[in-house]
């Protein structure tokens, strides 16, 4: 996701909106700044509808962190983990191979 480098504990849930004017639908959690991949990351809770890989969202971040204060930044929805492993779980391993249909 967008916005400023997330450096600091999130105490609340920041919300996520299907549209940048959208009521939201969903929220995030464990947002953090990823120095390895140059950019927010974070996981979230949103409806079934709009956890398709590729989808594009809108989080609500606070003003410390966005772009343009009062306005939410985008993001995408992406496979977890967010890059390969240095030593595999066995769900990873599987996924390589196409033994496992993560929803």
């Amino acid at each position: 996701m967008g916005g400023a480098p997330i450096d600091d504990y999130a105490p609340d849930f920041w919300l996520i909106s299907e549209t940048a004017d959208a009521e939201p639908t969903g929220y995030v959690t464990s947002p953090w700044f990823s120095p390895e991949l140059g950019q927010n990351i974070a996981m979230g809770f949103v409806p079934i509808e709009a956890s398709a890989i590729g989808t594009e969202l809108w989080v609500h971040l606070p003003e410390k962190y966005s772009d343009l204060p009062g306005s939410p930044v985008a993001a995408q929805v992406v496979p977890v983990p967010f890059r390969e492993s240095v030593n595999p779980n066995q769900r990873e391993i599987l996924q390589r191979r196409g033994l496992d249909t993560a929803v």
